[in-house]
């Protein structure tokens, strides 16, 4: 895998994955692997062998920039949500979302207010998620 990857998730039929792509090129200008899936980020017992593989990927430091549409495209509960932050921090991977541009603002904010204001927005996007 390339260090920049684009997740696209779907979870049903209707959905139109080629509709993310095109939005997330607008936040991507660089050369990227498409890395594509149909699950639910929802339920626990389903799995997602595309999502498992990237997150291998990342704790390989082989993904350094991983691009979706949405934040619920990653999952839809918050503590998995902020678990998966937490592993992509450690491991030296950005997160940047089509829907939620501000992940490119925190980035500017000095430290430790940073990590105060994304812990608190991925809260919120987390339950925003998980209430849908």
């Amino acid at each position: 895998m390339k260090s920049n990857v684009y997740y696209i998730r779907t979870s049903t039929l209707d959905q139109n994955p080629e509709l993310q792509i095109r939005d997330i090129d607008t936040i991507c200008e660089v050369e990227h692997d498409l890395c594509r899936e149909q699950e639910s980020a929802w339920a626990e017992n389903v799995t997602r062998p595309v999502f498992d593989s990237i997150i291998k990927q990342i704790k390989k430091r082989k993904i350094t920039n991983l691009y979706v549409w949405d934040l619920d495209r990653i999952y839809r509960n918050r503590k998995r949500l902020q678990e998966f932050f937490i592993i992509c921090k450690t491991y030296g991977c950005k997160i940047h979302s089509y829907r939620q541009k501000w992940l490119k603002d925190v980035n500017s904010i000095p430290a430790p207010f940073d990590e105060i204001v994304m812990d608190l927005l991925i809260n919120i996007t987390g339950w925003m998620a998980q209430d849908e």
